[in-house]
């Protein structure tokens, strides 16, 4: 009775978890409160978190890809991949160091930048297919002491920091560092998916302004206003396969839409919370808005296809 108690089990748990491999995946996320990665499984309003693919980690930066994630265990920076699989693996990155006051990805995920308070320093990492990837140390202490924001371009060929007070500014290696822009309180920034401008939130003057050519001749103007009185953008991100801007806002609880073509605004979303951040998850038109601090908080996401908000409970089991 015992053996046909212990088959019956292992047979349910390999059954749910082929269940859980055919949901549908709207991404992954670092679980702070017990130091892992998981997925978002599910539809819409009926979604919960996996078990975790990794865990043990001290921090976990995810890819808008969902595949893979910088991450830091034991005082040490890791790559991880494979997330949306079976067997996600956690290989060295060789980094010098470890520190990662803030994290972010190209849009194509193929390149991730690690900024570090201490040293004033960027830890660029290209080529992550290969091992280990290839990795670049870039001083940018000269351009301020609070970095606000940054954006990776595309390929990882360089990247745009947004410091306030003292404007928003592009580092390559091997070249010095430039001054793009004067825009001194820049809450956000990403590039567009194809990587020839750079679009910016600032709260000084509520508006986006978008930077063309920035590697080569940086043109300034004013993309949107934002209405008043006051702003503060939490987020930039593309959707709508690059189409359409997005922008969380914590001041109005509302993520705003503008089209790339008409530049204009096409529609503003208002939420029941105030969003934190504006992170791409794996489908191209659902975010993470809000992540889970504490034990038992729910994560919130944002689908801009269905323009609606939805939670996710901290563990598992739909509500």
């Amino acid at each position: 009775m015992r053996i046909l108690t212990l088959a019956v089990c292992l047979a349910l748990s390999a059954a749910a978890q082929e269940f859980q491999l055919t949901l549908p995946r709207s991404g992954a996320v670092f679980n702070s409160p017990d130091h892992s990665i998981r997925l978002i499984l599910g539809f819409a309003g009926a979604a919960y978190l996996s078990d975790p693919v990794l865990d043990g980690l001290d921090a976990a930066y995810i890819a808008p890809d969902g595949s893979r994630a910088l991450a830091i265990r034991d005082g040490k920076l890791f790559l991880a991949s494979g997330l949306q699989t079976e067997s996600a693996t956690l290989e060295e990155t060789g980094a010098a160091s470890s520190c990662a006051d803030l994290v972010a990805w190209s849009d194509d995920s193929s390149a991730a930048a690690a900024y570090c308070r201490a040293s004033g320093t960027l830890q660029l990492l290209t080529r992550l297919q290969t091992h280990p990837p290839q990795q670049r140390e870039i001083d940018v202490s000269s351009a301020g002491d609070r970095l606000a924001a940054m954006a990776v371009a595309p390929g990882g060929s360089f990247v745009a920091a947004a410091f306030e007070p003292g404007g928003i500014w592009t580092f390559a290696p091997q070249d010095p560092p430039r001054l793009v822009s004067a825009s001194r309180a820049s809450a956000a920034v990403a590039f567009s998916p194809a990587g020839d401008s750079l679009f910016t939130a600032d709260r000084d003057s509520c508006a986006v302004l978008q930077i063309r050519n920035v590697a080569t001749s940086p043109e300034t103007n004013v993309f949107a206003t934002l209405s008043g009185p006051a702003c503060n953008p939490m987020g930039l991100a593309f959707a709508a396969r690059g189409t359409r801007l997005l922008l969380a806002d914590s001041v109005t609880r509302s993520v705003r839409a503008f089209d790339l073509r008409d530049r204009a605004p096409s529609g503003e979303v208002s939420l029941d919370i105030s969003p934190a951040t504006l992170q791409p998850l794996i489908s191209g038109s659902v975010f993470l808005i809000r992540s889970a601090d504490l034990p038992g908080d729910p994560y919130f996401v944002f689908n801009a296809a269905q323009a609606s908000l939805y939670f996710v409970p901290a563990a598992g089991g739909a509500k």
